[in-house]
């Protein structure tokens, strides 16, 4: 349902072409990106056996919007590389290799880094368990993907990242056995996405400034649940993340 207040819908199916949507009533379908009237109910047709399949990396899109520096310095920046082969941060002064989830002190409090690796990062519940660590740690978060080799060029795997940190409110770190490749961030207040342009060190710099989390997250799925049943909403949305 669309209202006057989110008139900015998107849909992907797994092989990362948009899907298309007919409004209610109407047999006409378009792209969901296009279907932007107030006030409007819009059906979506999905292919169940397609999302079943395995995903060809080779078939998701590029990201066709360029790289972006900021505008401006970072307001709660934190510098990240992959060092010896591990994801690492720079806390205080020296640099913290990350093996899995854990927690990084930094001049901006504390930073849950959870690393997934490979095909991981399409499952939706091992990023939400990654979201749920660094709210109980009371962290910020980042999610780290790593591969020990891409299995398309970094480009494609940013445009799905994109749609991660939407879904997130969080960084998106994408590296493998050579270095950082992409770094993907909401830019603004308004949760709009943007590639960052990596150093020529191979260092990326993180601005944490809209790195929600989960606060940010459950909302999406829960904004209209009764305030006395949000704590009984958040542990179901948990236990849907759990380790199976």
């Amino acid at each position: 349902v669309m209202n006057r207040r989110r008139t900015h819908p998107f849909a992907f199916s797994p092989d990362g072409r948009e899907l298309w949507a007919r409004r209610a009533g109407c047999k006409v379908a378009r792209p969901v990106s296009e279907c932007r009237e107030a006030g409007n109910i819009y059906m979506v047709d999905l292919d169940m056996v397609q999302a079943g399949e395995a995903l060809d990396w080779s078939r998701l899109p590029r990201a066709i919007k360029p790289k972006r520096v900021r505008k401006g310095i970072p307001r709660k920046p934190v510098r990240a590389a992959l060092r010896a082969g591990r994801p690492s941060i720079l806390a205080s002064s020296r640099w913290k290799a990350i093996c899995d989830g854990q927690v990084v002190d930094t001049v901006d409090g504390p930073l849950y880094v959870g690393v997934i690796c490979g095909e991981r990062i399409l499952d939706a519940a091992v990023c939400f368990r990654a979201l749920d660590c660094a709210k109980q740690a009371n962290a910020t978060p980042v999610i780290w993907n790593h591969w020990e080799r891409l299995p398309t060029d970094a480009e494609r795997l940013a445009m799905l990242m994109m749609g991660r940190a939407i879904e997130c409110c969080a960084p998106i770190v994408i590296s493998d056995s050579n270095g950082i490749q992409e770094l993907v961030e909401l830019a603004n207040r308004n949760k709009i996405p943007v590639r960052r342009t990596m150093e020529s060190s191979g260092e990326a710099i993180i601005d944490l400034e809209y790195a929600w989390g989960l606060s940010s997250a459950f909302k999406m799925v829960a904004g209209r649940v009764p305030a006395s049943e949000a704590g009984l909403a958040l542990e179901r949305y948990r236990s849907l993340g759990e380790p199976q």
